[in-house]
């Protein structure tokens, strides 16, 4: 090893630099992604068109649907849903002219879960829940136990 090269502990520390400045950038990354769905959250709920409709769970459990035309997108709160079991979610559903789209997934912790439902929504869809295997379906495969239709 020649004098002009750095100690095996000091080329370690300086790798261990790196990966640290990697990871602190991939956690700004994460981070500015997360506050841009709260963004969303509140554009819903402060629209001048908001709406709630308060549903019924099949079994315990309750839901509030939170609706913007003007936004275009809507929020489902829940509350008192039974946490699935092992390997199962929760999966929202947008249905329109009877074709069902995934529209996210969901694991509600202990005091409930408030989910944005994906993609944009209008008056006449429905929004529905079903207990999915996995990461989710491609197509619901079970009744839905929360549904609402947007007036």
């Amino acid at each position: 090893m020649s004098s002009s090269e750095p100690s095996l502990p000091r080329r370690l520390a300086g790798i261990g630099v790196g990966v640290t400045a990697s990871v602190a950038a991939v956690s700004v990354v994460v981070a500015v992604v997360a506050v841009g769905e709260p963004d969303l959250e509140e554009r819903i709920r402060s629209a001048a068109d908001v709406a709630t409709h308060d549903v019924s769970a099949v079994g315990p459990g309750r839901a509030t649907v939170v609706y913007s035309r003007e936004v275009g997108r809507a929020l489902l709160v829940v509350e008192g849903l039974p946490a699935p079991e092992p390997g199962e979610v929760y999966q929202l559903w947008v249905v329109d002219d009877g074709r069902s789209r995934r529209a996210g997934t969901f694991v509600p912790e202990a005091d409930g879960a408030t989910v944005i439902v994906e993609g944009t929504v209008e008056v006449g869809d429905e929004i529905g829940v079903t207990l999915e295997p996995g990461d989710g379906s491609d197509r619901p495969s079970g009744e839905f136990l929360v549904s609402v239709t947007l007036p």
